[in-house]
């Protein structure tokens, strides 16, 4: 029996590797289970399109007010899904890129990949404005 070592959430585990009549198939021989596409994204379109759909998605449910507060979607998304920590949750993450950049960026993927990308329109009024989430929650609050 072979044993591969994975690392989850800084705890070792021990996983078994099962041979299974497919292995093999798609590494030396030039043939594949799962056909690829010719064109394949690079790893940077890739990571860029991921965190922007799930960008575009908080923006909708903040829009639609499903979300009251940026926070809340922060802290969702963080330990919600998953979302990475150290952007400070993807509204906070908006506001380090900008939101210009951010509608821009998704204005170029909606060419691209569909109008899943496309921004909604608070966020092209806040970037027309030069708003941000968290400075828009603060004078709210206040």
């Amino acid at each position: 029996t072979f044993w591969r070592i994975a690392a989850a959430v800084n705890v070792l585990v021990m996983l078994p590797i099962r041979k299974t009549a497919l292995d093999g198939i798609g590494t030396s021989s030039g043939t594949s289970c799962t056909p690829r596409a010719a064109n394949q994204p690079s790893p940077e379109d890739v990571r860029e399109r991921l965190l922007y759909r799930q960008l575009i998605e908080c923006a909708r449910c903040y829009e639609e007010g499903v979300l009251t507060a940026p926070e809340d979607g922060g802290i969702g998304a963080i330990f919600g899904w998953g979302f990475a920590p150290y952007t400070g949750g993807p509204f906070s993450c908006m506001d380090t890129v900008g939101i210009a950049k951010v509608v821009e960026t998704l204005d170029r993927l909606a060419q691209v990949h569909g109008e899943r990308f496309a921004p909604t329109q608070q966020l092209r009024d806040m970037a027309a404005k030069g708003e941000s989430f968290y400075a828009s929650a603060t004078k709210a609050a206040a």
